[in-house]
């Protein structure tokens, strides 16, 4: 039977993502230029499900550890991030920018694997280089439960994406052993403190509807069990979890609970 782990992201997972690709971005900006209008957002990969884009268009990145995270840069993004480090006037004639794009180009391409490379580094805490996806997808980081992160940098309106599998984030256990939930919890403990109601039910009665409709204050039922005789506890689910024998206790009604085979 073949198994995968559960996971999902936390909110202060987002927000350490989030502010990990602002810290990437400042120090971007230091080395080459200020990188005006942009955004930044994260959210869990698998509620972006169906606005992700096609898994062939992401291409994958390989980790110092043997990771992987994957990469989105529409071309558009690219040619954005050209035009503001070398002041390309969106408006220029194409003569113009074909020249302009041509001298920037080897200088804007690293520019741009620069910006890339530092934002997986401050997300994953280990340098990149980009890999051959072609045999590999990202479409198992989209399922719920996988706990991956997906990052999206808003340039004016275009955008770029890293997505980052729960055993690359920042806390997970060399080979994904544990997720970005952190350390498992027993059912039973997690379960400890949950209120639960019980039931002493003393016993019961069969009446007619005719004498069930006159009965009036200080009639007397008589009930199926004797005084002495062990009552039922009944749990949630309407089955007896145990048995117990009534009495009082510090002038309340008490019952003492005894075990269920007597």
């Amino acid at each position: 039977m073949s198994t995968s782990s559960f996971s999902l992201l936390r909110k202060r997972d987002i927000d350490a993502c989030k502010s990990a690709a602002q810290e990437a971005i400042l120090e971007w900006e230091s080395a080459w230029a200020r990188l005006s209008d942009h955004s930044i957002s994260c959210a869990a990969a698998c509620e972006a499900t169906d606005s992700a884009p096609p898994y062939a268009a992401w291409g994958l990145r390989r980790l110092e550890n043997g990771g992987s995270v994957w990469v989105l840069m529409p071309p558009e993004v690219e040619r954005r991030i050209e035009r503001q480090l070398f002041s390309i006037d969106d408006v220029a004639s194409a003569a113009e920018r074909s020249r302009e794009s041509r001298l920037a180009g080897a200088i804007a391409k690293d520019a741009v694997e620069e910006l890339v490379a530092g934002i997986v580094r401050r997300l994953t805490g280990f340098s990149s280089t980009p890999a051959d996806g072609s045999s590999d997808t990202p479409a198992k980081c989209f399922r719920y439960g996988a706990g991956a992160a997906l990052l999206t940098v808003k340039l004016d309106r275009k955008s770029f994406h890293v997505l980052v599998p729960s055993a690359s984030l920042p806390g997970a256990a060399p080979g994904g052993s544990t997720t970005a939930l952190g350390p498992t919890t027993g059912l039973i403990e997690a379960l400890s403190g949950l209120p639960v109601k019980l039931t002493a039910e003393v016993g019961e009665a069969e009446l007619t509807v005719g004498h069930l409709r006159m009965l009036a204050v200080g009639d007397v039922v008589r009930l199926n069990s004797r005084l002495d005789q062990p009552v039922n506890f009944i749990g949630p689910n309407g089955k007896t979890v145990c048995r117990a024998q009534l009495g009082t206790s510090k002038g309340r009604r008490a019952v003492e609970v005894k075990p269920l085979s007597n």
